[in-house]
């Protein structure tokens, strides 16, 4: 699924990520023969289960993550190199979100970001909610201008006090 997200939702960023969904090699009916196979598919039912076993294996790396801190992990350290179905455009936020993910990465993920079932709840624009409150690396303002800002609170994961210098990115500059 590709974005930009339709209003009310237009500030909560989806796709969040993306993982491998061109040419898998997958289990597959053959509708004329309704014969079961193996064949080459592509498509979200494809990435998802790639993303979904991603986190799994990020969450036994990391057993005290939260889901929250898991998915952030994931996103904060996707890959953000690639190009569209073109073949020479490269991807913006609306193909992939925050890119595809990186497994080594996140499972070593050193920053992670936490949020609420019940902030989750709070923010529903259908009850008077703002996404753009949750505490997630994938909030946009589609009418920021001519600027905005977030608060963002996030967590050292490592045993030791860690420096870090934060920069935040969009496809091909920092903002």
């Amino acid at each position: 699924s590709r974005g930009p997200t339709s209003s009310p939702l237009q500030n909560l960023q989806k796709p969040n990520i993306t993982a491998p969904g061109s040419f898998i090699y997958a289990a597959d009916l053959n509708r004329d023969t309704g014969v079961f196979g193996f064949g080459f598919k592509g498509g979200t039912s494809m990435s998802s289960p790639h993303a979904s076993g991603s986190a799994v294996l990020v969450r036994q790396a990391n057993p005290d993550w939260t889901v929250s801190e898991t998915k952030s992990a994931m996103q904060m350290t996707a890959s953000r190199t690639g190009l569209k179905d073109d073949g020479t455009t490269p991807w913006d936020w609306d193909d992939v979100g925050n890119g595809r993910v990186d497994l080594n990465n996140a499972a070593l993920a050193g920053l992670v970001m936490d949020e609420t079932f019940t902030s989750y709840l709070a923010a529903d624009p259908s009850d008077g909610g703002d996404v753009t409150t949750l505490n997630t690396p994938s909030i946009r303002n589609v009418d920021c201008s001519p600027s905005c800002s977030f608060t963002r609170t996030i967590r050292n994961t490592y045993d030791v006090a860690t420096d870090w210098t934060v920069t935040v990115e969009s496809f091909g500059s920092d903002v």
